[in-house]
């Protein structure tokens, strides 16, 4: 989560001003539901400097009160996972067309 907070700012400028044929910019949200805790891949998002707002693009499996596809709003406090194999930050390559 630490690392996650400490490269947003970055992370924001560069979702920001994506380069040609980058997409997929998404942030792995906390939602809490009593002492349940599950995170979500949010995408697309947008903020609006003191809050994100977003959409849930994964299917909740411990939280329920949450779906697929719903909106939602986060604090940047919510950003961030502890997790050694999940990025809490994502951008998928450049998509490569061909010749």
């Amino acid at each position: 989560m630490r690392k996650a907070q400490s490269t947003l700012a970055d992370f924001l400028k560069v979702a920001a001003a994506p380069k040609p044929g980058t997409l997929g910019f998404s942030l792995k949200v906390a939602v809490r539901e009593g002492e349940r805790v599950e995170y979500f891949w949010i995408t697309p998002f947008t903020n609006n400097g003191s809050q994100f707002s977003g959409e849930i693009n994964n299917t909740p499996r411990v939280v329920h009160s949450v779906k697929l596809g719903q909106p939602i709003t986060f604090a940047q406090s919510d950003i961030g996972r502890r997790a050694p194999r999940a990025s809490p930050l994502r951008v998928l390559p450049p998509i490569r067309r061909r010749a």
